[in-house]
Protein backbone atom coordinates (compact mmCIF):
# COMPACT_ATOMS: atom_id res chain seq x y z
CA UNK A 1 0.00 0.00 0.00
CA UNK A 2 3.05 2.23 0.30
CA UNK A 3 2.81 3.33 -3.37
CA UNK A 4 -0.90 4.25 -3.23
CA UNK A 5 -0.11 7.98 -3.21
CA UNK A 6 2.15 7.63 -6.23
CA UNK A 7 0.79 8.16 -9.70
CA UNK A 8 1.83 5.73 -12.41
CA UNK A 9 2.30 7.48 -15.74
CA UNK A 10 2.76 5.16 -18.71
CA UNK A 11 2.93 7.63 -21.63
CA UNK A 12 3.57 11.29 -22.38
CA UNK A 13 -0.11 12.24 -22.02
CA UNK A 14 0.09 15.30 -19.80
CA UNK A 15 -3.54 14.86 -18.71
CA UNK A 16 -2.48 11.66 -16.91
CA UNK A 17 0.14 13.44 -14.78
CA UNK A 18 -2.32 14.41 -12.04
CA UNK A 19 -1.92 17.48 -9.83
CA UNK A 20 0.74 17.23 -7.13
CA UNK A 21 1.19 13.51 -6.51
CA UNK A 22 4.57 11.89 -6.73
CA UNK A 23 4.91 10.44 -10.23
CA UNK A 24 6.45 7.20 -11.34
CA UNK A 25 7.12 7.43 -15.07
CA UNK A 26 7.25 4.03 -16.74
CA UNK A 27 10.11 5.22 -18.97
CA UNK A 28 11.90 8.14 -20.57
CA UNK A 29 9.27 8.29 -23.32
CA UNK A 30 6.80 9.63 -20.74
CA UNK A 31 8.64 12.95 -20.40
CA UNK A 32 9.17 14.65 -23.76
CA UNK A 33 12.01 17.14 -23.80
CA UNK A 34 9.65 20.12 -24.12
CA UNK A 35 7.81 19.05 -20.92
CA UNK A 36 10.87 18.62 -18.69
CA UNK A 37 10.43 22.03 -17.03
CA UNK A 38 6.91 21.10 -15.90
CA UNK A 39 8.18 17.95 -14.24
CA UNK A 40 11.11 19.56 -12.43
CA UNK A 41 8.58 21.07 -9.98
CA UNK A 42 7.30 17.61 -9.01
CA UNK A 43 8.71 14.66 -7.16
CA UNK A 44 9.16 11.85 -9.68
CA UNK A 45 11.05 8.72 -10.59
CA UNK A 46 11.71 7.34 -14.08
CA UNK A 47 11.96 3.57 -14.45
CA UNK A 48 14.88 2.30 -16.53
CA UNK A 49 13.82 0.67 -19.81
CA UNK A 50 13.90 -3.13 -19.60
CA UNK A 51 15.70 -3.54 -22.93
CA UNK A 52 18.57 -1.26 -21.96
CA UNK A 53 20.09 -4.57 -20.80
CA UNK A 54 21.39 -6.10 -24.05
CA UNK A 55 21.48 -9.65 -22.70
CA UNK A 56 17.82 -9.38 -21.67
CA UNK A 57 16.97 -7.99 -25.09
CA UNK A 58 18.56 -10.99 -26.82
CA UNK A 59 16.89 -13.47 -24.46
CA UNK A 60 13.55 -11.75 -24.94
CA UNK A 61 13.92 -11.92 -28.70
CA UNK A 62 14.05 -15.70 -28.42
CA UNK A 63 11.00 -15.66 -26.11
CA UNK A 64 9.05 -13.45 -28.51
CA UNK A 65 9.82 -15.83 -31.37
CA UNK A 66 8.46 -18.75 -29.30
CA UNK A 67 5.30 -16.78 -28.57
CA UNK A 68 4.98 -15.86 -32.24
CA UNK A 69 5.21 -19.50 -33.36
CA UNK A 70 2.67 -20.65 -30.77
CA UNK A 71 0.19 -18.01 -31.86
CA UNK A 72 0.96 -18.59 -35.53
CA UNK A 73 0.24 -22.33 -35.24
CA UNK A 74 -3.12 -21.60 -33.69
CA UNK A 75 -4.00 -18.82 -36.13
CA UNK A 76 -3.13 -20.81 -39.25
CA UNK A 77 -5.55 -23.56 -38.18
CA UNK A 78 -8.30 -21.15 -37.15
CA UNK A 79 -7.98 -19.02 -40.29
CA UNK A 80 -8.30 -22.10 -42.48
CA UNK A 81 -11.45 -23.04 -40.56
CA UNK A 82 -12.86 -19.53 -40.62
CA UNK A 83 -12.35 -19.11 -44.37
CA UNK A 84 -13.18 -22.72 -45.17
CA UNK A 85 -9.88 -23.23 -46.96
CA UNK A 86 -6.88 -25.50 -46.59
CA UNK A 87 -3.93 -23.19 -47.09
CA UNK A 88 -0.50 -24.33 -46.01
CA UNK A 89 1.48 -22.64 -43.26
CA UNK A 90 3.75 -20.84 -45.71
CA UNK A 91 0.70 -19.12 -47.18
CA UNK A 92 -0.42 -17.89 -43.74
CA UNK A 93 3.14 -17.01 -42.73
CA UNK A 94 3.46 -14.76 -45.79
CA UNK A 95 0.29 -12.93 -44.83
CA UNK A 96 0.71 -12.84 -41.06
CA UNK A 97 4.41 -12.66 -40.28
CA UNK A 98 5.01 -8.90 -40.48
CA UNK A 99 1.98 -7.96 -38.42
CA UNK A 100 2.07 -10.87 -35.95
CA UNK A 101 5.77 -10.54 -35.15
CA UNK A 102 5.34 -6.81 -34.61
CA UNK A 103 2.24 -7.40 -32.50
CA UNK A 104 3.97 -9.98 -30.30
CA UNK A 105 6.94 -7.66 -29.82
CA UNK A 106 4.81 -4.64 -28.91
CA UNK A 107 2.62 -6.50 -26.42
CA UNK A 108 5.64 -8.26 -24.90
CA UNK A 109 7.46 -4.93 -24.55
CA UNK A 110 4.53 -3.26 -22.79
CA UNK A 111 4.12 -6.27 -20.48
CA UNK A 112 7.82 -6.27 -19.62
CA UNK A 113 7.81 -2.52 -18.91
CA UNK A 114 5.19 -3.16 -16.24
CA UNK A 115 6.95 -6.26 -14.90
CA UNK A 116 10.13 -4.20 -14.60
CA UNK A 117 8.25 -1.55 -12.62
CA UNK A 118 6.68 -4.10 -10.26
CA UNK A 119 10.05 -5.77 -9.63
CA UNK A 120 11.59 -2.44 -8.68
CA UNK A 121 8.68 -1.00 -6.71
CA UNK A 122 7.50 -4.30 -5.14
CA UNK A 123 3.87 -3.20 -5.32
CA UNK A 124 1.05 -3.04 -7.81
CA UNK A 125 -0.86 -0.40 -5.86
CA UNK A 126 -0.48 2.77 -7.88
CA UNK A 127 -3.01 5.41 -8.74
CA UNK A 128 -3.74 5.82 -12.42
CA UNK A 129 -5.75 8.32 -14.36
CA UNK A 130 -8.11 6.57 -16.74
CA UNK A 131 -9.07 8.09 -20.05
CA UNK A 132 -11.80 6.98 -22.41
CA UNK A 133 -11.18 3.52 -23.72
CA UNK A 134 -10.16 3.48 -27.35
CA UNK A 135 -11.17 1.01 -29.99
CA UNK A 136 -8.40 -1.56 -30.19
CA UNK A 137 -9.60 -2.75 -33.59
CA UNK A 138 -6.89 -2.38 -36.21
CA UNK A 139 -8.02 -1.45 -39.71
CA UNK A 140 -4.73 -2.19 -41.50
CA UNK A 141 -1.10 -2.90 -40.76
CA UNK A 142 0.68 -0.06 -42.46
CA UNK A 143 -1.25 3.00 -41.39
CA UNK A 144 -3.68 2.26 -38.61
CA UNK A 145 -1.55 -0.26 -36.67
CA UNK A 146 1.64 1.77 -36.90
CA UNK A 147 -0.19 4.97 -35.95
CA UNK A 148 -1.81 3.31 -32.94
CA UNK A 149 1.27 1.66 -31.49
CA UNK A 150 3.02 5.02 -31.43
CA UNK A 151 -0.01 6.84 -30.03
CA UNK A 152 0.10 7.85 -26.36
CA UNK A 153 -3.65 7.32 -26.00
CA UNK A 154 -3.55 3.81 -27.43
CA UNK A 155 -0.55 2.83 -25.31
CA UNK A 156 -2.03 4.38 -22.17
CA UNK A 157 -5.14 2.27 -22.60
CA UNK A 158 -3.10 -0.82 -23.46
CA UNK A 159 -1.10 -0.44 -20.24
CA UNK A 160 -4.34 -0.02 -18.31
CA UNK A 161 -5.77 -3.20 -19.84
CA UNK A 162 -2.62 -5.13 -18.99
CA UNK A 163 -2.72 -3.88 -15.40
CA UNK A 164 -6.42 -4.64 -15.05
Amino acid sequence: MKNKNKLLVTTALEKTWGKNEEIIFLGDWCVPYEKEKLIKKRKFNIIKYHWSNKRKKMNDRTEIEKIYFEIFEYLSIKLNELHNVNENKQYWRTLLFPWLMYYCTVIFDRWENLQNLFKIKKSKNFNQIKINNLDFKIEDFHQDWLNKIYSDEWNHNLYNQIID
